[in-house]
């Protein structure tokens, strides 16, 4: 059986539709991971024509910042007004490709 080759003990392997999707939306601008799930669920802007889970696209994050293909930057200001415990949840981290 063939060994898969390892970036910084990441699995190195093809990028999926869905990494793809997530790296051109980013690549127009920085977003968040909620902001990018609002995009590619079935209703959104994106998800209308094809959509990923919410599960895939937090999988698909957290694939994209092992690899080192996209990084955390700064504050961006959410359009989700209140936590799921109800503490404010106004500023999430955004997401940009990364330059290196």
């Amino acid at each position: 059986m063939p060994r898969m080759s390892t970036v910084d003990g990441v699995p190195e392997r093809e990028l999926g539709p869905g990494e793809w999707a997530i790296i051109a939306l980013l690549a127009e601008q920085p977003i968040h991971g909620w902001g990018l799930m609002q995009k590619l669920k079935p209703e959104g802007e994106i998800g209308a024509v094809w959509s990923l889970p919410r599960p895939a696209v937090y999988r698909s994050l957290e694939y994209l910042q092992q690899r080192g293909m996209i990084e955390q930057h700064g504050l961006e200001r959410s359009q989700r007004h209140v936590g799921r415990a109800g503490e404010d949840d106004t500023h999430r981290p955004s997401l940009e490709v990364s330059s290196g």
